[in-house]
């Protein structure tokens, strides 16, 4: 079971002297904050944007052009699914709600669901010509997507779906949803461009309802994790971090260091959290968000996804060029 599947915090650090290691080979990257890494996909004809694991063995990861690929051996090969019928839109996200049953959702609003864990995957859509962003499962039945400034919710895996929220300008859009239990979630918006803003809802009631977070400030939200309903973490599109320890009712900046660009968020602990870089670095913090290493640099024009396999303790992200990296018992503080 997992709140949300992908992905994480935050941005480069600028001034930081580069406390890694790069090898001759670029397959292996070795990290003093105890993540070892190796590369064990590489075809650079995709474009990698989600992954996931519904057990130890079997994981999936989604792209551009309706990509798909499958693991059966805990990410060490990876094969490309053909039962996903191509041409077709991009994929942005995917998740499962256990072994069998699962989602993968993209771009002109389409969503594919398997039953039966991936040999078949029908699909339906929501809007045509409109970006379904994030798919979010907060238990063994219900699951949220995001397509512009809406809200869907499926109480039945996946099988229909209803709109509970719309945000009223329609120029922001939602960038990430995050649900601190079953109950209790969270959403961010942005503008980008001229006219950058951004704002933050909250729920309470499992997704029935919504309502905005007073906050002083509103740059454009990018990306957010909640460890618990009241712990999180929200990033902005020029890199701030904002932290909440009291569910959203005030944040503050964990850090005096202003983080530098977009980065998509995922925290395991209060303490230790990642961020994906569309720059190609991978940060980690293991003090809360108050300093920032690197730990992957260099390997990849983007990191677009990350995710953690609990039960075979490994984490993985994925990128452009179609690469996907391991690392095997990272260190979480």
């Amino acid at each position: 079971m997992r709140y949300i599947n992908t992905i994480l915090i935050v941005v480069t650090i600028l001034g930081y002297g580069c406390k890694y290691l790069v090898s001759d080979n670029l397959n292996e990257i070795k990290s003093p904050i105890k993540d070892n890494w190796i590369k064990v996909y590489d075809n650079s004809s995709l474009l990698l944007t989600g992954i996931t694991f519904v057990d130890d063995t079997t994981g999936y990861a989604v792209g551009a052009i309706g990509c798909m690929l499958k693991t059966t051996d805990s990410g060490e090969n990876w094969s490309i699914i053909d039962s996903i019928e191509t041409p077709s839109p991009s994929f942005t996200d995917i998740a499962f709600f256990d072994k069998y049953i699962g989602l993968a959702v993209g771009s002109a609003g389409r969503i594919s669901r398997t039953s039966d864990g991936g040999v078949t995957w029908n699909t339906s859509y929501l809007s045509l010509g409109n970006r379904i962003s994030n798919i979010c499962i907060i238990d063994e039945h219900v699951c949220f997507c995001t397509m512009g400034n809406l809200i869907y919710k499926s109480s039945d895996t996946g099988l229909k779906w209803d709109e509970v929220y719309s945000y009223p300008n329609p120029y922001l859009v939602f960038t990430e949803l995050s649900f601190g239990s079953k109950d209790v979630g969270y959403g961010v918006l942005a503008r980008t461009g001229e006219n950058m803003s951004g704002d933050i809802i909250k729920t309470t009631n499992n997704g029935s309802e919504w309502s905005l977070l007073s906050v002083e400030t509103t740059p454009a939200y990018m990306s957010c994790y909640f460890i618990t309903n009241k712990i999180g973490y929200v990033s902005d599109l020029d890199g701030k971090l904002y932290k909440t320890t009291d569910s959203g009712n005030s944040w503050f900046f964990p850090s005096s260091v202003t983080l530098d660009g977009y980065t998509k968020l995922h925290f395991f602990t209060e303490n230790t959290g990642y961020g994906c870089k569309l720059n190609g670095e991978l940060i980690k913090s293991i003090d809360g968000g108050m300093s920032w290493e690197k730990v992957i640099s260099g390997n990849l024009s983007s990191i677009n996804a990350i995710c953690y396999n609990q039960k075979s303790k490994s984490l993985f992200v994925v990128g452009n060029e179609g690469k996907i990296y391991k690392c095997s018992n990272p260190f979480f503080n």
